[in-house]
């Protein structure tokens, strides 16, 4: 990993008293999870009225996710955070997945109802496919979710090559007799997809992803957060994702190029530059919203890098 960059905004967030709303643990098949719901401390900017849903990664811990909370809580948003079961991020159960995006998104609208009226934005903040999975079974059902105005994508969506999704699974499933299951599981699943794929035309899970994310009509503002370091998450295939919905829609689509720093590791790595992107596109799709617009175009926010990003 590369030397850990530190910001004075990140020297502060050590100092903050965290307020913790609620934090409830739900348990399925796929393994137990944790919704935690939190509004700034007393020592942030008051609270905007903004909540941000954020959804961890492949093996990420809730300390891990936490500091992106306090991103937000630096800029007086409150958060819901949560992390997929490994299990259910490998096999993706579908109601399982379909539940935690709506648990946690509900949480967020609740938040809003009950302390500001319902006025606010909802925002989703989400790391590779831990993430972007939620994000896939979100779409099906987001007319009977709370409204969500912008989605921040950090190292995701990822394409799944079977081989980067062994070493990821390899690298980050503890502890040992489950990482064993899950790599013999996920090997099986990927020699039936190719013997499936030989006698018929059937699209692959794979492809079915990459088509959803790639097709979202949901004209939902996007930011990327990408590098072409991160061996996990092909950023050829990602580049090629976002001139795809640029082409193809007039809703604001936004990438940041982070150039040397690892899978989910652009914010340690580059933290006010991370800050500057986050902040600013937020900051964009509010301003068009207050002017009217349920959503920026990008002829008038324009489609290229965000604020902060490197010529």
């Amino acid at each position: 990993r590369p030397p850990r960059a530190t910001s004075s905004a990140q020297m502060a967030s050590s100092k903050m008293v965290r307020r913790v709303i609620s934090t409830s643990t739900f348990f399925t098949p796929a393994g137990s999870y944790v919704i935690t719901v939190e509004k700034p401390p007393d020592d942030a900017p008051a609270w905007t009225g903004d909540v941000v849903v954020i959804w961890g990664w492949y093996g990420s811990q809730d300390v891990h996710v936490r500091k992106y909370a306090e991103l937000h809580h630096r800029a007086g948003r409150a958060t819901v955070r949560t992390i997929a079961p490994p299990a259910a991020t490998m096999l993706k159960p579908h109601h399982i997945l379909s539940s935690i995006a709506a648990k946690s998104l509900s949480a967020a609208g609740d938040l809003l109802a009950g302390a500001r009226g319902g006025r606010g934005d909802i925002f989703i903040h989400l790391f590779s496919n831990g993430g972007a999975f939620l994000y896939e079974h979100y779409l099906p059902q987001r007319h009977e979710l709370p409204r969500v105005r912008g989605v921040i994508f950090d190292s995701a969506p990822a394409y799944m090559h079977p081989d980067v999704a062994v070493r990821i699974i390899a690298q980050y499933t503890r502890p040992a007799f489950v990482r064993t299951v899950l790599v013999a599981t996920f090997k099986a699943w990927v020699a039936g997809v190719r013997a499936v794929q030989k006698c018929t035309t059937t699209v692959t899970p794979t492809e079915r992803f990459w088509q959803v994310v790639g097709e979202d009509d949901s004209m939902i503002p996007s930011l990327y957060l990408y590098s072409h370091a991160d061996t996990a998450t092909d950023a050829v295939k990602l580049e090629e994702l976002i001139a795809a919905r640029r082409a193809h829609s007039d809703v604001l689509v936004e990438a940041v190029e982070f150039h040397d720093s690892p899978h989910v590791m652009h914010y340690r790595t580059h933290p006010d530059k991370y800050a500057a992107a986050v902040d600013g596109f937020m900051t964009r799709v509010q301003t068009h919203s207050q002017l009217g617009n349920s959503a920026p175009r990008k002829g008038v926010c324009g489609s290229g890098a965000a604020a902060g990003d490197e010529p």
